[in-house]
């Protein structure tokens, strides 16, 4: 790519969530190798962004050129040659069939999309648009990767396209100076079963109460012997704050009454907050009805968080089931007599000891350490 070209990346918004953080891992590595003067993001995330804009002020103050855009806004036409990476399936509809006509007529070089929705079909679904994508990526126009093997096979039997310009691309785990500190603190205690889930609650498909019911019931079957097993507290983090997040109250009116003065929760804010509140815990609970990777599992292991994990994207990449936690099967809202189970046995220090919670602890870490090696330029920069 010529220096005078512009790279343009297009997100749907600059939240501290899965997609924004991924993207901007991307511009720091890209900056990284000599591009920060060809970057330019571009969001259109509106009010959303108003509300959740710290990633972006971050991002502004790093040096990058960020703009936020609202819905039906256009981005700037593009010089030949450009570059353009859409960050997300959401990036809105007339943005992405601008962008695929640009590249359909010469006017940009390449086009990357990286794509970190579970469902497809939900952003995509009309039939004309699918065969326009599976042409792009045919003619060797395209590059469209997805974060886990899970979501690979979805995406290839929804496009009916296995060639090689739809593959998969890991997450980058990374961590600034600061919450290195976090990463490299000793192993965790397991006295006490401190779980997290770190996810805002949404509309509950991150499980935050499916949790809660797990854990009410785990409790009440195991009254009669409370004093042999371990205390439970619990830890959300990174929940919504303010008029509209009706949920986000209730779920924490919920934790209060089960576990009391054990129930924990913050807000959502910035990477370094949540990591500093997750690092008080010591399992991590992945439990959404749907994820493409879940980068903030990958960083509960990298402290030292054995996973309670359904088999939603990345969970192949990251559970090795009784190693460095334990598989909660496939996800859904039902509570599950093995759910409760497995619940009541971590408890039990005469079922599962502190010294295998321990080893289970050292292969989390062991295990995170394989996505920290993983870049983005290999993807991005090759020919």
């Amino acid at each position: 790519m010529n220096k005078n070209n512009i790279f343009w990346i297009y997100t749907h918004n600059f939240t501290n969530t899965g997609a924004p953080l991924v993207l901007a891992d991307i511009v720091r590595e890209l900056a990284e190798n000599g591009m920060r003067t060809q970057l330019r993001l571009i969001s259109w995330g509106g009010k959303h962004d108003q509300r959740h804009s710290k990633l972006h002020t971050e991002l502004s103050q790093e040096g990058f050129s960020c703009e936020i855009l609202e819905l039906g806004e256009l981005p700037p036409t593009p010089k030949f040659n450009d570059r353009i990476l859409l960050n997300s399936l959401a990036v809105p509809e007339d943005v992405v069939n601008l962008a695929q006509t640009w590249l359909e007529q010469g006017q940009i070089s390449r086009l990357d999309w990286f794509a970190h929705e579970a469902n497809p079909r939900i952003w995509l679904p009309h039939s004309a648009q699918t065969q326009r994508l599976k042409l792009l990526l045919e003619n060797e126009n395209v590059r469209l990767r997805v974060p886990s093997q899970l979501i690979l096979k979805r995406y290839q039997h929804w496009l009916d396209y296995f060639g090689k310009n739809l593959e998969r691309q890991i997450p980058k785990l990374s961590f600034d100076k600061k919450s290195q500190v976090l990463v490299n603190s000793p192993t965790p205690s397991f006295d006490t079963l401190h779980f997290q889930l770190t996810a805002m609650a949404g509309a509950g498909q991150k499980g935050h109460l499916w949790l809660l019911r797990v854990l009410e019931q785990a409790l009440a079957q195991s009254d009669a012997q409370q004093k042999h097993l371990r205390p439970i507290e619990l830890s959300f983090i990174g929940l919504e704050q303010g008029p509209y997040a009706a949920f986000t109250r209730e779920v924490i009116r919920r934790g209060q009454k089960l576990l009391g003065d054990s129930f924990h929760w913050t807000h959502h804010g910035a990477k370094s907050d949540a990591l500093r509140a997750m690092v008080k815990a010591n399992v991590a609970v992945c439990c959404s009805l749907e994820e493409t990777f879940s980068l903030v599992s990958a960083e509960s292991m990298a402290l030292g968080h054995p996973l309670l994990r359904s088999q939603t994207g990345g969970w192949s990449e990251q559970l090795d089931d009784g190693i460095n936690g334990f598989d909660l099967g496939l996800p859904g809202p039902e509570l599950r007599p093995e759910h409760v189970e497995l619940i009541s046995k971590l408890r039990n220090p005469n079922i599962v000891s502190n010294s295998q919670l321990d080893r289970m602890s050292k292969s989390a870490r062991q295990k995170a350490s394989e996505f920290l090696s993983i870049n983005y330029v290999d993807w991005l920069l090759c020919q």
